[in-house]
């Protein structure tokens, strides 16, 4: 259960991450 608990923790703070990369990838196209 913790476990779970931390993968979606970090699933959340990897999907902020995503969206700024992907603005930094479009701003360096």
């Amino acid at each position: 259960m913790a476990r779970v608990k931390g993968a979606m923790m970090t699933r959340k703070r990897r999907n902020a991450t995503l969206k700024l990369a992907k603005g930094y990838w479009g701003s360096k196209s």
